[in-house]
């Protein structure tokens, strides 16, 4: 398992406010103590979500654009239009449809490796 060196900092700083805790203390009760950050400690109980961030990112850095230079032409257009609607702040909903063999599944492959690849998180419903 591979956890980013501030995500475990935070993790860290999370348990050790939560020992504190139980004697009626806090890290705020330690200054200059760093506190852990809330988008950080509210996942600890959650195993998809830890799941979701043990990947290593250098090996999907790695992998990200070898996968991305595999792409088709139509393939290509539809992976830049998905990522530019995650991280533009827009959103969006998409369908991909195609018959099989089309390449759906690595197109899937290659956009969650591009998200994961930045150290977030990909959830898959089925």
């Amino acid at each position: 398992m591979h956890i980013a060196g501030d995500r475990i900092k935070d993790f860290a700083l999370h348990e050790i406010d939560q020992i504190l805790r139980e004697s009626g203390k806090s890290l705020s009760d330690y200054p200059p103590m760093p506190i852990p950050t809330s988008a950080h400690v509210d996942i600890t109980s959650n195993s998809l979500l830890m799941e979701e961030l043990s990947y290593n990112v250098d090996d999907l850095l790695a992998q990200k654009d070898g996968l991305i230079n595999s792409l088709t032409t139509q393939q290509k257009h539809i992976f830049d239009t998905i990522m530019d609607a995650c991280y533009s702040g827009g959103g969006g909903f998409f369908f991909v449809n195609g018959f099989g063999g089309t390449g759906k599944t690595f197109l899937w492959n290659t956009l969650t490796t591009a998200i994961r690849s930045k150290g977030d998180i990909v959830l898959a419903g089925t």
